[in-house]
C-alpha cells in the first residue's frame, strides 16, 4: 500500500464526500481478461476526503498491489501529474490546482516496516491466511495477514494477537477446559435499582443536559411482578420493564461469591454515577496544553518561504530542476536561522507565545476551580443518595 497525499490551498471537490475512487483501464481496449488488467489493478483504486480528520484541503490517493509496488520507483512528479490528471477529468470542468505539498508513502523501503498490510493477489488461494499463522517449531506468528476473516485492519491484527497467545499459552500447559456455559442466567432480586433515560429538551442554543430516573423496586405478592417506586415524577423516554420474580433463586456455578459481589457493586455504583450526572452533569474537562512555543510560531510564518530557499539551493547544487528539498532539510534550515535571528526580531514570536500561554493558564486556573467545587456536591449528592438508598445486600 502507498499514499500519495495531496495538500491544496483550498478544496475544490464536493466537501461532503468521504470518499471516491478511479477505475482502471485494461492494458488491451475493452479486453474482457482479467489477466489484462492485473498490471494496473490497484492503481489510484481510492481516495480519501480528509478534510475533516486534519482541517486542510488534503486528499490521500492509494495504491495496493501490484501497482504499489511499481509507485515504488516512481518518482514523486510522475505520480502527482497522473493523479491530478484523473482528478481533472473527473472534477471537469472545475479546475484542479496544483498541490502547494505533496507526501508519497514508500513503506518498502522504509527500514522500520518493509511494507504496510497485506492484499489479496490475482494468485491468493483461499487457505493463504491460514497457512501464514501455521507455527514453525516454537516460534508463532500474529499480525493482520494471519486472519484470514478480519486480514488488513485492526482489529484482525488484535485478533490474531489474542490466538496466537492462545496457541503458546496451550504449547506450554495444554488445553484449558472451558465450561458450555460460561454464563449462567442472571437472577433479579429484590429491592434492585433502575436507571433511565429523561427526555432532553433540544431546541435552543443550549440542549438540556442528559438527565436519569432512579427506580426503587420492592418485592410484590407471589407470582406477581415488583412493585415500582418512582423517584422522579418526569416521564421517561424508554419505559422501565418489570422483570417477573423468579420462582426459586438460580446460583450460577460459574460465578465465585467475589464476582456476584463486584458485579452488584458496579451496578450500585453506575446508579450513583446516574444521580450525580442528573443534577450536575459531567466532570468539567481537563484543558489541553497551548502547545506554541516562538519557535513553532516562526516555523508557521516562514516554512514556504524557507522551502523554496532550499529547494533553490539544491537544484543549484545538484544541477537538476527536479530537486527539492525534504522536510528534515527545511526544519534544519529554519533551526539555524532562528538561532540566527537577534532578540529583537524574535520579540513578536515571544510575544504570540506568552499571549497563549497566558490563555492556557487562565483556562488552567478556571478548571481546577470548578473541579474543586463539581467534587465537592458530588460527595454530596453521593452520601444523600446512599442514605435513601442502601446498597443492596449481596
Amino acid at each position: 500500500m502507498i499514499q500519495v497525499v495531496l495538500v491544496f490551498e483550498r478544496p475544490f471537490w464536493d466537501e461532503k464526500f468521504d470518499m471516491f475512487g478511479f477505475l482502471n483501464e485494461s492494458e488491451k481496449q475493452d479486453s474482457l481478461d482479467p489477466d489484462d488488467y492485473m498490471k494496473n489493478r490497484g492503481r489510484f483504486y481510492m481516495v480519501w476526503n480528509c478534510l475533516k480528520n486534519s482541517g486542510r484541503p488534503v486528499l490521500s490517493a492509494l495504491m495496493a498491489g501490484k501497482a504499489a509496488h511499481a509507485a515504488e520507483v516512481t518518482d514523486t512528479e510522475t505520480l502527482v501529474k497522473e493523479v491530478t490528471a484523473r482528478l481533472a477529468k473527473t472534477f471537469a470542468p472545475q479546475p484542479v490546482p496544483a498541490p502547494i505539498e505533496v507526501i508519497v508513502t514508500r513503506w518498502k523501503k522504509d527500514p522500520y516496516t518493509r511494507g504496510t498490510y497485506s492484499f489479496v493477489s490475482p494468485e491468493t488461494l483461499p487457505g493463504d491466511y491460514d497457512v501464514m499463522a501455521l507455527p514453525v517449531g516454537n516460534l508463532h506468528f500474529a499480525g493482520e495477514a494471519t486472519c484470514g476473516t478480519h486480514p488488513a485492519t485492526v482489529h484482525g491484527a488484535y485478533l490474531s494477537g489474542l490466538r496466537a497467545a492462545s496457541d503458546v499459552i496451550e504449547t506450554m500447559i495444554g488445553p484449558i477446559d472451558v465450561p458450555d456455559k460460561l454464563i449462567g442466567p442472571q437472577q433479579v432480586e429484590p429491592h434492585a435499582f433502575e436507571a433511565s433515560l429523561i427526555p432532553r429538551d433540544m431546541s435552543g442554543p443550549n440542549p438540556a443536559p442528559l438527565k436519569f430516573r432512579i427506580k426503587k423496586m420492592t418485592s410484590g405478592k407471589p407470582g406477581r411482578p415488583p412493585k415500582i417506586k418512582q423517584e422522579d415524577a418526569e416521564p421517561a423516554m424508554l419505559p422501565a420493564v418489570a422483570p417477573q420474580e423468579p420462582a426459586t433463586p438460580h446460583v450460577n456455578p460459574y460465578r465465585s461469591v467475589n464476582s456476584i459481589r463486584s458485579s452488584a457493586n458496579e451496578e450500585y455504583e453506575a446508579l450513583i454515577a446516574s444521580a450525580i450526572m442528573s443534577e450536575i452533569g459531567g466532570r468539567p474537562l481537563k484543558p489541553a496544553r497551548p502547545g506554541v512555543n516562538p519557535f513553532l510560531v516562526y516555523t508557521a510564518e516562514r516554512w514556504k518561504e524557507c522551502k523554496e530557499e532550499c529547494s533553490e539551493e539544491k537544484r543549484q547544487a545538484t544541477g537538476s530542476e527536479d530537486a527539492k528539498a525534504t522536510r528534515n532539510e527545511i526544519r534544519i534550515a529554519l533551526g539555524k536561522k532562528w538561532r540566527n535571528l537577534s532578540e529583537e526580531v524574535k520579540r513578536p514570536y515571544v510575544e504570540q507565545s506568552e499571549a497563549a500561554q497566558l490563555v492556557a493558564n487562565e483556562a488552567r486556573a478556571h478548571y481546577e476551580k470548578s473541579v474543586a467545587e463539581w467534587d465537592k456536591e458530588a460527595r454530596r449528592i453521593r452520601m444523600v443518595y446512599v442514605q435513601d438508598n442502601p446498597a443492596p445486600e449481596t
